[in-house]
């Protein structure tokens, strides 16, 4: 089916005069079917970002990727293993290595029963934790990024994303110390970039779209919501800027009507990012309506197959009839 624009229509949207919603999942309402859609008339709609201004004001850590579990094993007077888990909660905010260091370290040393030191291995751009005893016997120590797991079922807050990235383990992870002296030892394993904590930004809508985007299963896409991704290539405290003024990328979506715009901005894990100061974007909605030429090609193809058929039927007959023929 070949589709042709009827017309189009520009929305310049301020999320500061948003109907609803918040700065990061703004809600735009419009009067019943502004557009003047007609579905009987085989109308249907094609959505496009055109263009989108962002105050980079959200940080490398949030709420959602600030916490992680630390689990610490002693001996207690018997001689047998007690336990106790804590939820360590970074400051909200940016940081560079050093400012990071400092930071972690302090938190990991609060309410302890060890004593922590971090230290930067610059040839592998990982970080190496330790910890030492405080007069107790130390049996384990534990860093769990995962609020699935036995260590985090004890933790009432949700661990979300965790602070995996940035303290350079997997996600989800659970990350044991090895013996180190009298002490223990881990390093991380993924290399510490202190990149900023949202890398790309996605720009998703509520309509469903005919995108496809893939789930965290490998090769398995499904329908998607996304209308563009937005890479964070510039530092913290700037505008972010994206254009697609050519409609380079576009999606038709399956509503009949028109009436709201939910917007949302989420980062690669689709956790929604709130920035702290309003923005703006435009979006170009196209009414598609099926080209009559086309619908003519399709009624005189579907006229040409069945001419087709019956020549097969009557070549096929004329065979048949000559190999009797022959046959006799």
């Amino acid at each position: 089916m070949v589709y042709e624009t009827t017309r189009s229509v520009l929305f310049y949207l301020n999320t500061q005069q948003r109907s609803g919603g918040s700065i990061g999942s703004p809600v735009f309402t419009f009067p019943n079917n502004l557009i003047n859609l007609q579905p009987q008339a085989g109308e249907s709609i094609r959505i496009s970002l055109q263009e989108a201004t962002i105050n980079y004001t959200f940080y490398q850590t949030e709420t959602y990727n600030n916490k992680f579990v630390v689990s610490e094993t002693i001996e207690d007077a018997n001689g047998d293993p007690q336990t106790f888990s804590r939820l360590v909660e970074l400051k909200i905010g940016n940081y560079n290595l050093n400012t990071f260091i400092l930071e972690i370290t302090s938190k990991l040393n609060q309410n302890s029963l060890f004593s922590y030191v971090i230290t930067f291995e610059a040839d592998t751009n990982t970080l190496v934790y330790r910890a030492s005893p405080k007069g107790n016997t130390i049996v384990s120590v534990v860093f769990d990024y995962n609020s699935d797991s036995s260590y985090a079922k004890g933790i009432i807050v949700d661990l979300e994303e965790s602070c995996n990235e940035i303290m350079g383990f997997e996600i989800g992870s659970i990350n044991t110390f090895n013996v180190d002296g009298g002490g223990r030892r881990l390093e991380s394993n993924v290399p510490i970039t202190m990149s900023p904590g949202v890398e790309n930004l996605f720009v998703k809508v509520s309509n469903q779209c005919q995108n496809y985007g893939s789930d965290v299963l490998a090769n398995t896409f499904s329908s998607s919501d996304i209308l563009a991704k937005i890479p964070v290539a510039s530092p913290p405290y700037s505008v972010l800027y994206f254009f697609d003024l050519n409609n380079n990328f576009s999606t038709v979506i399956t509503n009949k009507y028109l009436d709201n715009l939910n917007i949302q901005l989420q980062n690669e894990r689709f956790t929604p990012i709130e920035p702290r100061k309003d923005w703006t974007l435009t979006i170009k909605i196209d009414i598609l309506q099926p080209r009559v030429e086309s619908k003519m090609n399709e009624g005189i193809q579907e006229l040409l197959q069945l001419t087709r058929l019956k020549f097969l039927k009557k070549s096929e007959k004329k065979s048949k009839d000559k190999e009797i023929k022959n046959v006799l």
